[in-house]
């Protein structure tokens, strides 16, 4: 119970700040940019659109729909697993990665 006129104590912010709507909290050195940044370019370059690419990935076996393989890469969220089963399906053989490397 508060004193009448005394000051409230700020909230702690030793933990990240959780909103109910804006979901999940981003640890700071993120992974995942590079690889959706990466796998989007690969698949533009090879003109490859996300039906392709999903019934390519159909053929060896992973059965993901367009719209879960639009939301893994859009939200970044996959695995090395998937971009090498990405890479396989679309037939990717020589990939230049020292573009890729972000230097901090």
């Amino acid at each position: 119970m508060r004193r009448r006129g005394s000051i409230p104590e700020p909230p702690r912010h030793d933990r990240p700040i959780r909103s109910a709507t804006a979901g999940p909290v981003v640890p700071e050195d993120d992974e995942q940019g590079p690889r959706k940044i990466f796998l989007k370019a690969v698949l533009k370059r090879n003109g490859v659109s996300y039906t392709q690419l999903a019934e390519k990935l159909g053929e060896l076996s992973a059965e993901d729909s367009e719209q879960n393989i639009a939301n893994k890469i859009g939200r970044g969220g996959f695995t090395t697993n998937f971009l090498l089963h990405c890479l396989a399906a679309i037939k990717c053989i020589n990939v230049t990665l020292d573009f890729y490397i972000i230097i901090s």
